[in-house]
């Protein structure tokens, strides 16, 4: 497996921080994916490495948002 770093934020309001990240976490651990998701009421930070399809598939769903 090859390992891909990304990184990203997004200033955004959230209502929820605390569900949102509850979700990305276990979104994280289902796609295999390490590093850091800070959630906040006015936005998130991530720093994560993995394989391809699992950032590509964490992404398609952050931006559903």
């Amino acid at each position: 497996m090859a390992c891909v770093c990304a990184a990203a934020y997004r200033f955004l309001d959230l209502a929820d921080p605390a569900g949102l990240a509850a979700e990305l976490a276990a979104a994280c651990t289902r796609e295999r994916l390490l590093g850091t998701v800070t959630v906040a009421p006015e936005g998130l930070n991530l720093a994560l490495a993995g394989d391809a399809g699992g950032l590509d598939r964490l992404e398609r769903r952050l931006r559903r948002e």
